[in-house]
């Protein structure tokens, strides 16, 4: 649906929130995926077999092509992200030995669709060594619940808040009215947090506010008691305990010392995580309030976008919603069409998908440099776990997805190169850990 804005001019509707979420995790974090959804839509009326947008994609980038890409891969760019959203229709076309799958561009696909990848192409080409996959994440879960759209809502919340900066808990507590869990935002600020991409300052470990006991009562809804993580069941006996005595208020530190005395196996880092999420929805301990010396609640780990990310995160954010509101729609096609004309720009943006991918530098050293490289660190390391050893490789350098990370680990034991143990100091399954060694060979 569109309307006249002036001469010349339509302005196509508003994207419903679904529309433009579905858009966002299936295409809006690649630059392939965009170039491909752009040339399609490029030619309304017209079916791209496999071998014709192969052949497009990479002519398109002139006479050096940065990705010579699987023949395959775009035409499963247009099977597994494009038609899911309705932005492509498969349909078939006489082949040399008979029909043949293809795919044609949808009213929404030349509409809405192109308008949002000339959006984020044109932002891509504006910010040359930001890539898409880095800032929106990559899109790897069959839920509704991606890594684009929950670090979309994650800067929203961010760049809205009056002093450029929220907490852990504020975003998560926002987040969870639309289903959100708290852990899911949790290990995206992580991820944002270890990609340099936001910068956070915990007050984990320098912080000694005054605990408030308001309930001593373990009244979780679905895990008794005797099944909960052992730094919860020892929080609560600190708490009967102290509510025994008539005490209701006592620092975290002192809090702290007195679960160690219970159990000195607790884990430190979790007990402090638990008692400093104390009070609020999302907490294991919702009888115990964290509180000020003077009384006023207490803000925990603050996250703000880091500088060298701020303005290219505001610009997207901004384009975004200016293309989903429909007003620039035209302009934004018009952008899409001409990228995919000009082979220079063309080439820039696809060199960025290629390079973007997490596993790119892998692939690029080889997988023996890359096995090397682990199995070096893992020996220099000592008992580390996959955290540990991802974290180093990018100190150094070398940005690799995790799923490549567990074939190689994977591998590595079953050569008896290495060893891997389960580590956990609670009964709770979800709180198991895997650490990996080197073997010591006679």
């Amino acid at each position: 649906m569109t309307e006249v804005v002036s001469a010349g001019e339509t302005k196509e509707d508003e994207l419903s929130r679904e529309q433009f979420e579905a858009f966002l995790n299936s295409v809006g974090n690649h630059e392939a995926k965009l170039l491909t959804a752009s040339v399609i839509a490029s030619y309304p009326g017209v079916w791209f077999s496999q071998t014709r947008i192969y052949k497009e994609m990479v002519s398109r980038q002139g006479d050096a092509p940065s990705w010579e890409m699987n023949r395959s891969v775009p035409f499963a760019y247009c099977r597994h992200s494009l038609e899911p959203i309705g932005a492509v229709v498969r349909g078939e076309v006489k082949g040399h030995r008979g029909p043949m799958l293809a795919y044609q561009a949808t009213e929404f696909g030349t509409g809405s669709g192109m308008a949002l990848a000339g959006a984020l192409l044109s932002w891509g080409l504006e910010y040359p060594d930001t890539f898409l996959q880095r800032v929106l994440g990559i899109t790897s879960s069959k839920t509704d619940i991606r890594s684009p759209v929950t670090r979309y809502r994650i800067f929203e919340e961010i760049l809205t808040s009056p002093y450029g900066e929220t907490s852990y808990a504020d975003i998560a507590r926002t987040l969870k009215t639309d289903g959100y869990a708290y852990k899911t935002v949790e290990r995206q600020l992580d991820e944002m947090n270890e990609a340099r991409i936001v910068s956070t300052a915990s007050v984990l470990q320098k912080y000694n506010p005054i605990l408030e006991i308001t309930d001593s009562s373990y009244r979780h809804p679905s895990i008794k008691f005797d099944k909960a993580t052992i730094e919860t069941r020892v929080a609560y006996q600190v708490m009967a305990d102290l509510m025994k005595g008539g005490i209701k208020n006592l620092s975290l530190e002192d809090f702290i010392e007195m679960c160690l005395s219970i159990d000195p196996t607790v884990d430190l880092k979790e007990i402090r995580h638990k008692l400093v999420d104390a009070g609020h929805e999302t907490s294991a301990l919702p009888g115990l309030k964290v509180i000020d010396r003077n009384g006023a609640p207490v803000k925990r780990t603050s996250v703000s976008i880091a500088p060298e990310f701020e303005k290219p995160i505001t610009d997207l954010m901004n384009i975004l919603i200016e293309a989903r509101q429909g007003s620039s729609s035209q302009k934004f096609s018009r952008m899409a069409k001409a990228i995919v004309s000009e082979p220079q720009a063309f080439n820039a943006l696809i060199d960025k998908a290629r390079k973007g991918s997490p596993s790119y530098r892998g692939h690029l050293l080889g997988p023996e440099v890359y096995r090397k490289n682990v199995l070096e660190l893992i020996e220099a390391l000592g008992s580390v776990s996959l955290k540990d050893i991802r974290m180093a490789l990018e100190a150094s350098g070398m940005h690799i997805s995790t799923i490549t990370l567990r074939r190689t680990l994977s591998s590595l034991e079953e050569e008896d190169q290495i060893m891997a143990t389960e580590s956990t100091n609670t009964p709770s399954k979800f709180k198991t850990h895997r650490r990996y060694s080197a073997r010591e060979h006679s």
